[in-house]
């Protein structure tokens, strides 16, 4: 569990060195918390590390990424689903057409509805256009921008 790029515990302090989200380095974190957790603990021995989700890069998947900030994913999919279902089309030009205040009657919290639309911004001015080819250091300095 040591090495460049990887989690390391330390007593009782987790320390992090530059990380890249890979398989091994998911499970490396899970493998670390249920070692300080004994409820994470049990759940890692029946479920092992938790999978890692492929995603497309773009615009719905930032968005989706905002709406499961600290909700149930059910939760978030349904936010998604219900924006999905009221904005046609569903692109960023028409989420700064449409404000924030109408996102937030579709039932988005003030700080969501703040967030999707400086999202949809950096999209739309092309900002964000090629984030899937930016490497780590590079695409984390584009993201704090906005």
């Amino acid at each position: 569990m040591h090495g460049s790029g990887v989690v390391e515990l330390k007593k009782n302090a987790i320390t992090y060195s530059h990380i890249s989200l890979t398989k091994q380095s998911l499970a490396t974190a899970a493998e670390l918390l249920a070692a300080r957790d004994r409820c994470l603990a049990s759940i890692y021995r029946l479920h092992g590390p938790p999978p890692m989700w492929g995603r497309p890069t773009g615009f719905r998947t930032l968005l989706r990424i905002v709406l499961e900030q600290q909700v149930s994913l059910v939760s978030a999919r349904s936010m998604f689903e219900r924006l999905r279902s009221n904005i046609d089309p569903f692109e960023p030009r028409k989420f700064i057409e449409c404000g924030e205040t109408h996102l937030r009657s579709l039932g988005m919290t003030r700080q969501k509805a703040h967030y999707a639309i400086q999202v949809a911004q950096a999209f739309a001015n092309g900002d964000l256009k090629s984030i899937g080819r930016l490497n780590d250091e590079t695409a984390h300095a584009a993201l704090r921008q906005i």
